[in-house]
């Protein structure tokens, strides 16, 4: 997988509070702790701090925009 992005950074989730649930999902399939992850692009989580990460402000009226792309492909 390759993730594309306008964004400087990348969240990265593990499920790890899953660690305390069982959560019931397809076809009974039962998802546990570290079952799955989840990348969210985005800006550095500190910006707001740091004048060089760049400004994250929104103010009223400004639009946000950003794209992401996820390419997926197989090795033979």
């Amino acid at each position: 997988m390759e993730v594309h992005t306008s964004l400087p950074g990348v969240q990265f989730y593990n499920a790890f509070k899953l660690s305390n649930k069982i959560w019931h999902g397809k076809s009974g399939h039962r998802y546990q702790a570290f079952s799955g992850i989840c990348l969210e692009t985005q800006a550095f989580p500190d910006s707001i701090h740091h004048a060089h990460f760049g400004n994250v402000v929104l103010r009223p009226g400004e639009t946000y925009n950003s794209q992401t792309e996820h390419r997926f492909s197989t090795v033979a």
